[in-house]
C-alpha cells in the first residue's frame, strides 16, 4: 500500500486531520512537496487553512484523495517551519497503517443536513411538491432521510442539501422507500441516489463526513 505515496504527483488533495494548542481536531489541506526514506515533505498555504500550527510529535490523520478513492493512514508531525510568509513545510513520518477507504463517495456519515426535496408529479404540467425535511444520513453519491411523503419510482426527483457553507443542488433517483409504523403513525424511510452531482460537491460532502465521523471518535 506504501507505493500510493510514490505517486504524490497523481493526488487530488493531501490532507492532515490533528489536534491542536486548543484541543480541537483541525485539517490542513496541502500538497505533497517530496518524499524521502522516512518521512514526507507536505507544503500547505496559510490562505487556505484556518489552523496552520501543529503540535511537534502530534500524532495525525492522514487522508490523500485520489481518482482511485480516498486512502488513510496515521503519522505524526516532526517539526513544522514557515516557508515564508504565506506558507508553511510540515515534515511527517512515512505513513503507516495505510489503508484503502472505500470509493470516496461511498463514505457515510449520520449527518442531520436540511433537505429540500422536490417531486416532479407532472413533467407536462409542472405539477411539484416539495418537502422540506433533515438528512438521516448522508454520503457523496446520495442521502436518506424520513418523513410522512411516499415517493414512488415514477417521478423525478431534485434535492437541494443546506450546508451552511453552501447549498448542493443534484437530480435524484429513488433507491427505496420503507414503510414503517410508531405508534399507529405511518411514515417512510426513503433512500435517494444523486444523479447529477458534480465531482467538486461529492469531494466537499465526502469532506464533511470525514470530519463529523474523526469528531465523534474523539468523543468516545
Amino acid at each position: 500500500m506504501s507505493d500510493i505515496y510514490q505517486k504524490y504527483d497523481e493526488f487530488k488533495n493531501f490532507e492532515i486531520l490533528f489536534k491542536g494548542y486548543d484541543d480541537e481536531i483541525h485539517k490542513v489541506s496541502g500538497k505533497v512537496r517530496a518524499i524521502e526514506s522516512s518521512n514526507i515533505i507536505v507544503y500547505a498555504s496559510k490562505k487556505k487553512n484556518r489552523f496552520t500550527e501543529i503540535p511537534e510529535g502530534a500524532s495525525i490523520k492522514v487522508y490523500v484523495y485520489t481518482e482511485n478513492g480516498i486512502y488513510t493512514a496515521d503519522s505524526k508531525i516532526i517539526f513544522s517551519e514557515d516557508y515564508d510568509e504565506d506558507h508553511v513545510i510540515y515534515t511527517i513520518d512515512y505513513p503507516s497503517h495505510s489503508r484503502h477507504s472505500q470509493r470516496r463517495e461511498y463514505f457515510r456519515a449520520d449527518m442531520n443536513i436540511p433537505l429540500k426535496v422536490t417531486i416532479v408529479k407532472d413533467v407536462l404540467s409542472g405539477i411539484s411538491d416539495t418537502i422540506k425535511v433533515r438528512s438521516r444520513d448522508v454520503c457523496g453519491n446520495g442521502v436518506s432521510f424520513v418523513s410522512e411523503y411516499k415517493i414512488t419510482n415514477h417521478e423525478e426527483i431534485f434535492v437541494a442539501l443546506e450546508f451552511p457553507e453552501k447549498v448542493i443542488e443534484t437530480a435524484a433517483k429513488l433507491v427505496y422507500t420503507m414503510e414503517k409504523e410508531n405508534h399507529g403513525k405511518m411514515y417512510y424511510v426513503t433512500a435517494l441516489h444523486f444523479t447529477t452531482i458534480t465531482p467538486r460537491n461529492i469531494d466537499f460532502i465526502v469532506k464533511k463526513c470525514f470530519l463529523y465521523q474523526l469528531r465523534l471518535k474523539n468523543m468516545e
